[in-house]
């Protein structure tokens, strides 16, 4: 089959949703299958443009079987509703002119978040007129956060796209139960939505022994790690969290680390229970560290539970570790 992909994120972003629509690409690839992705510039989780990015306003290259198409956008330092709206809409407007060039596939996969995925999977498959399909890897954009907002203008109209986009969809596939009743209240029917469970997107490259003596994590210290990146994750959740278990004590002589983007450790002269490990640029540390932990800590705000997955969750569960949610 021809399949088209696409969405903003994809490899060589570490972590989110760019590993997971890379490994889908690839295994399609790899069965025969001829796949193209139209994507944006790798700049998650740090939010700049990643070392050796392109810097046109359209590239193609070949990578492990898969066509990738990288479509210029706006890429916002800091996170505001207008600002998320740019990132969204100068993808959207370049990534509609590279499906100019393609030629008609059999199948069209957009994938959500960004909300542009879905829109241009069904403006696209209007123009080449293929089956259509929508993914959802973290959420189908909604939720009650998302609705509680929906009193203003942007908010009204950033539903009518939800709707409008998944209208155009033959099937949607979620990764999460939670999110059906979301798109039942947008008018999806329930036979074109199909629980897609998800894996884990990477593997330790480094034993446990080798990774703790890397980051000078004593043997007889416990470690829990909380790998997050965004708002959503409610990070003073695990401030407030290792601050109760420095007063308290308990458990001793433990150290909560927190892999964030950026470089420097928090804390001041090894007081503060909190280490920041800097966000790894080509993910290659990202499993050997959740291996190397001793808990796994997931912190989410509760809005979030009928509209987020964490991609995080399921390396969780590869790494064997004990989970640690609040």
């Amino acid at each position: 089959m021809r399949v088209l992909i696409i969405g903003i994120n994809y490899r060589p972003e570490p972590t989110g949703i760019g590993p997971y629509t890379a490994g889908l690409a690839e295994h399609l690839a790899a069965r025969g299958d001829e796949v193209t992705v139209v994507t944006g510039l790798p700049s998650y989780p740090g939010w700049r443009l990643m070392h050796g990015g392109p810097r046109r306003l359209l590239t193609t290259e070949r990578v492990d079987g898969v066509t990738v198409i990288r479509a210029a956008h706006y890429i916002p330092a800091s996170q505001t509703a207008v600002k998320r709206a740019l990132y969204e809409g100068t993808f959207g407007l370049t990534a509609l002119l590279a499906s100019l060039r393609l030629d008609r596939p059999d199948a069209i996969l957009g994938v959500v978040p960004s909300l542009s995925g879905g829109i241009l999977a069904r403006l696209t498959g209007q123009r080449l007129r293929p089956r259509t399909g929508s993914s959802s890897r973290t959420s189908w954009a909604g939720g009650p956060t998302v609705r509680d907002r929906r009193r203003g203008t942007v908010a009204r109209a950033t539903g009518t796209a939800e709707a409008w986009a998944a209208a155009g969809a033959r099937a949607i596939g979620v990764v999460a139960d939670t999110f059906i009743p979301y798109l039942a209240s947008i008018g999806v029917p329930a036979e074109r939505i199909t629980h897609v469970p998800t894996g884990c997107a990477s593997r330790p490259s480094l034993t446990r022994a080798e990774t703790r003596r890397r980051f000078g994590w004593p043997d007889d210290r416990q470690v829990i790690l909380h790998a997050a990146h965004g708002l959503k994750q409610g990070l003073e959740q695990v401030v407030e969290a290792g601050r109760l278990a420095a007063e308290r004590g308990e458990p001793s002589g433990s150290s909560l680390r927190g892999r964030q983007p950026g470089t420097g450790t928090a804390g001041s002269g090894g007081r503060s229970p909190h280490d920041r490990i800097p966000s790894n640029p080509a993910g290659r540390l990202h499993a050997s560290l959740l291996a190397a932990a001793d808990v796994l800590f997931l912190s989410e705000r509760a809005t979030q539970l009928d509209m987020s997955l964490p991609s995080k969750l399921t390396s969780y569960f590869a790494a064997g570790r004990r989970s640690s949610p609040p």
